[in-house]
């Protein structure tokens, strides 16, 4: 029993070796891939649309936006008028920013919003 431990423990330690060896050479590649490609840089002043979902129930409507790479600080949510909401949202690598016509009028002072793992949701009552 013995040798076949022995043999083994050389069989697993030369597969780790392998395992390094073959993240090294990926990491080598991949940045030397980075520096060669004509790639151009993000435009981190341009305003992008999120993705937006709207949902209406009973005298509630629920606003899901994805914006990642932002903080919760630095999230604007506006009612412009009762049929329409903005949201600004800067992150590190883009602006999101877009205004959202409401398939019914809202109450301006009930509406809250909470921002989780780049979804910001955003809960309104309707008028």
């Amino acid at each position: 029993m013995n040798w076949l431990s022995n043999q083994l423990v050389k069989i697993a330690n030369n597969l780790g070796k392998k395992v390094t060896l073959a993240k090294e050479e990926f990491k080598e590649g991949y940045k030397k891939s980075l520096k060669e490609a004509d790639w151009d840089e993000i435009d981190t002043e341009e305003e992008t649309q999120p993705f937006i979902d709207i949902f209406k129930k009973e005298e509630k409507i629920k606003i899901i936006a994805e914006i990642p790479g932002t903080n919760q600080e630095d999230i604007e949510v506006g009612v412009i008028d009762p049929k329409m909401v903005h949201i600004h949202a800067p992150s590190s690598r883009k602006k999101y920013s877009t205004t959202i016509e409401l398939p019914a009028k809202i109450k301006n002072k009930n509406a809250s919003y909470n921002y989780k793992n780049g979804v910001l949701t955003i809960n309104l009552e309707l008028a």
